[in-house]
Formats: structure tokens, C-alpha cells, sequence
């Protein structure tokens, strides 16, 4: 069984590529998406992910305010934050003083993703 994965997306469209990836990679096992922040909270709380792939830009609860909470509620999950390029650097930057693992930016290579995802689930492993 592959490390329980949360995808944080409010696009369906990429929930679904990104869900389909990480379960036919065997590595990851997506228990769930959450479309905003807040519902990722929500989810965070009852399903216990190790690992969340959380966009930046979404409604209601942006990635940073989300990271943010997610690290309060459990510094151990790993969190690898997904960024559209186009001037979101010094917010990238602020997500990796947060704490998340990683910052991939979109549209992003499958296999690099992956990559990043395993080494995420891997500095876990050795905390």
C-alpha cells in the first residue's frame, strides 16, 4: 500500500490527472481531493495523509494559508506545493520558509513530479 496521498486542487481536471499518476505509480495512494483549502483541513483532520499535493492559487483558502494550517495541525505531513510560474516566485519562496517539502511548478513533467513526491515521502521516513 503506497503512502496515503491528499490532491488539493480546484480544478477537477487536474485532480484527476494528478490522482490517476500517483495511483498507477503504486508509490502513492490518493485517499481523497479537496477543491479549496478549508476542505483540505477537513480532510487532513479525519483521513491523516502523510502526504499532500496542494496547488497555490484556489478559492476560499489559498495554498499558503492551507500549508500554514496543515503544518500547525500536524508538522510531520509532507507537503509538496503545486505553483503556475507567472509571478508567484516570492510565493514559493514563502512556502518553502513555511515548511512545505517542495515547490513544483505547473505544468509539470509526470516523471519529475513523481521524483519529487518519493524524496518528499522519503525525508518523512528519515525524520
Amino acid at each position: 500500500m503506497g503512502t496515503k496521498t491528499l490532491v488539493v486542487d480546484d480544478s477537477l481536471v487536474v485532480a484527476k490527472q494528478l490522482t490517476s499518476l500517483l495511483n498507477e505509480d503504486g508509490r502513492f495512494e490518493v485517499i481523497g481531493h479537496a477543491k479549496d483549502g478549508a476542505e483540505a483541513l477537513t480532510m487532513v483532520a479525519n483521513a491523516q495523509p502523510r502526504l499532500v499535493v496542494l496547488d497555490m492559487v484556489m478559492p476560499t483558502m489559498d495554498g499558503i494559508q492551507a500549508l500554514r494550517a496543515i503544518r500547525r495541525m500536524d508538522a510531520s505531513i509532507r507537503v509538496v506545493v503545486l505553483s503556475t510560474v507567472g509571478g508567484e516566485a516570492e510565493r514559493a519562496e514563502e512556502a518553502m520558509r513555511i515548511g512545505a517539502s517542495a515547490v513544483v511548478a505547473k505544468p509539470y513533467d509526470p516523471q519529475e513530479l513523481l521524483g519529487v513526491l518519493a524524496k518528499a515521502v522519503e525525508e518523512e521516513a528519515s525524520a
